[in-house]
C-alpha cells in the first residue's frame, strides 16, 4: 500500500476532476443509454473511495485545498446515482471527524471554511433531503453520514450551527424525522443534532435557533415525542439517549418567555406532572423542564399546584423518591436534589402573597410547617451540607490564589465557576427559601429555622 504524500494526493485530486469530467461527458451524450457510462461511474466510485485515506492525513489538507477538489466533490452530492452521492458524504464525514478535531484543528478548520465557502451546507442538507431511508440500509446510512458531517461542522466551526438552521432546511428535516413512530438510530442521531443546535454556546446562534424551532410548532412535537414514555421506559441505549436529547431540547427552549407560555399552552405542565406521578424514568426530564419552565414564569408555577404536584415536588424533595437518570457519569441525585430545591424557590418567587392567587402560596408555605416541620429540617440539612462545600472551595480558591506569582492574572470568572460548581447556586436557592419562610412572621416556622441555626452555632447573618 503506498503511503499517501503531498505528490500521491495531488495526482489523486486530478484524478477526481478527470473521472467527473469523464462521467459527466458520458451521462450528457448517452442520456437513455445508461449502459454507456455506467463503467465511468463505477470508475468514479472506486476512485472516491481511494480518497478514504486522506482522512487519516489531515496534516495534507492544506495540499487538497490548494485546488478544485472540494467544490468538486460538493458538486458530486447531487449527483443522480445515490451511491456516488453516498459515498462522497461519507468521505466528508471522515475528513471532517474527530481525528481531525483533536491532532489537526488548524487544518480542520481550513478544510471547513473552504467547505463554507463553497455552500457545503446547503448541498449537504439538499443532498440529506434527497435521501430515501426506507429504500434501504446504503441510503439511512448515507442519512447517518449526513448528520455526522454537520455535526462535525458545527463541532469545528460553532457558529455554523445558526447557519444550518437560518440558510438550510435542516431544522425542518430534523423535526420531521422526529415525528415518525418507529425508532432507529437515525431518529436517535435527529435528536442529538437538534440538541447541539439548541444547546449551542451564548454568542453561537442558540436563541435564534430555538425562536426558529418555535416557529415551527417545535415546543407541541416535542412534548408529543416524550409523552409516549410516561406510560413506559425507553429500551436501554439508543432510545435512553433520544429521550434525553428531546427533554434537553425543551429545556434549552424554555429559557424564552415565548416557548414558556407556549409550553403552558400545549398542557406541557400537565404532562410533566403526569411524568412525576409516573415513577417511570422520564420523571427526570420531567423535573428538569418544569425547573426551567417556572424560572422567572408564574403560568407554570400556578398550574402545577393547581395540579397537585406539590406532593410529588417534595416526595423528591426529601429524598424518599428515588429517580433514575441517564446513563453515564451522572450523580442523579445531588442533580434531582439541586433541581428540588431550584423548583421550590421559583414557585416560591412566583406565587403572590396576596389576591386572588395567594391561596397556592399559602398551600406551599404549609408543606414546611406538615409533619412536625420535616421539610423546613429538610431545607436546612441541604443548607447546611451546600454551605459547607461552597466553604471549603472558597478556602481551597483563596490558598491557590495567594499561592499563584504576582504576576500571574486572577481569572475572576473561573473563580466563580469554581465556587457554582462547587454548589453556591443552590445554596443561593436554599437561602432564597429560607428567606421566604421567614418572612411569613410564622412563629413556629422562625423557632425552627432559628434553632436549626443555633444548632450549627450559626446565626441569620450567611442566610441575609
Amino acid at each position: 500500500i503506498q503511503v499517501l504524500d503531498a505528490k500521491s494526493l495531488r495526482r489523486l485530486v486530478a484524478g477526481l476532476d478527470k473521472k467527473v469530467r469523464a462521467n459527466m461527458a458520458l451521462r450528457f451524450k448517452h442520456v437513455e443509454q445508461p449502459d454507456k457510462f455506467l463503467d465511468s461511474e463505477v470508475d468514479l466510485d472506486e476512485h472516491i473511495k481511494s480518497l478514504m485515506q486522506v482522512a487519516g492525513s489531515p496534516e495534507l489538507y492544506p495540499v487538497l485545498l490548494d485546488g478544485p477538489a472540494i467544490p468538486t466533490l460538493l458538486s458530486l452530492l447531487s449527483h443522480e446515482n445515490t451511491d456516488i452521492a453516498a459515498d462522497t458524504v461519507e468521505l466528508l464525514a471522515e475528513m471532517t471527524g474527530a481525528d481531525a478535531v483533536e491532532e489537526f484543528g488548524e487544518e480542520a478548520r481550513g478544510l471547513v471554511e473552504a467547505l463554507v465557502e463553497a455552500n457545503a451546507p446547503e448541498l449537504l442538507v439538499q443532498r440529506l433531503l434527497g435521501f430515501k431511508e426506507a429504500d434501504s440500509d446504503e441510503e439511512a446510512r448515507a442519512v447517518h453520514n449526513c448528520l455526522a458531517v454537520v455535526e462535525n461542522m458545527v463541532e469545528i466551526q460553532p457558529e455554523l450551527g445558526a447557519v444550518f438552521v437560518e440558510k438550510t432546511k435542516l431544522l425542518t428535516w430534523l423535526l420531521r424525522r422526529l415525528k415518525r413512530r418507529e425508532f432507529d438510530t437515525n431518529k436517535q442521531y435527529a435528536s442529538e443534532i437538534l440538541a447541539i443546535l439548541m444547546q449551542a454556546r451564548a454568542g453561537y446562534g442558540s436563541v435564534s435557533n430555538q425562536a426558529k424551532l418555535g416557529s415551527e410548532n417545535g415546543i407541541d412535537l416535542l412534548l408529543t415525542c416524550v409523552a409516549q414514555y410516561k406510560s413506559k421506559d425507553p429500551a436501554p441505549g439508543e432510545e435512553e439517549e433520544y429521550m434525553q436529547n428531546c427533554f434537553d431540547v425543551l429545556c434549552a427552549c424554555l429559557m424564552q418567555p415565548d416557548h414558556k407560555a407556549a409550553f403552558v399552552k400545549a398542557e406541557g405542565v400537565e404532562l410533566m406532572h403526569l411524568m412525576l406521578q409516573s415513577r417511570r424514568q422520564c420523571r427526570y426530564g420531567a423535573l428538569k423542564c418544569l425547573d426551567f419552565a417556572t424560572t422567572r414564569y408564574a403560568l407554570p408555577a400556578e398550574k402545577l399546584v393547581d395540579l397537585g404536584g406539590l406532593k410529588q415536588l417534595f416526595g423528591l424533595f426529601m429524598g424518599k423518591a428515588k429517580v433514575k437518570g441517564p446513563a453515564g457519569e451522572h450523580d442523579v441525585d445531588s442533580e434531582v436534589e439541586e433541581r428540588c430545591v431550584s423548583l421550590v424557590a421559583s414557585l416560591m418567587a412566583q406565587l403572590p402573597a396576596t389576591g386572588r392567587g395567594a391561596a397556592r402560596r399559602e398551600r406551599l408555605l404549609a408543606k414546611f410547617v406538615e409533619a412536625e416541620f420535616e421539610k423546613t429540617d429538610r431545607l436546612m440539612e441541604l443548607l447546611f451540607r451546600y454551605q459547607t462545600r461552597v466553604r471549603a472551595e472558597e478556602r481551597r480558591l483563596m490558598a491557590a490564589v495567594a499561592e499563584a506569582e504576582e504576576d500571574e492574572q486572577v481569572d475572576e470568572e473561573e473563580l466563580l465557576l469554581a465556587r457554582l460548581d462547587a454548589g453556591l447556586f443552590t445554596l443561593q436557592q436554599c437561602c432564597v427559601v429560607f428567606g421566604n419562610l421567614w418572612a411569613t412572621g410564622d412563629v413556629g416556622l422562625r423557632r425552627r429555622l432559628l434553632g436549626a441555626l443555633h444548632q450549627k452555632g450559626q446565626t441569620l447573618a450567611p442566610v441575609r
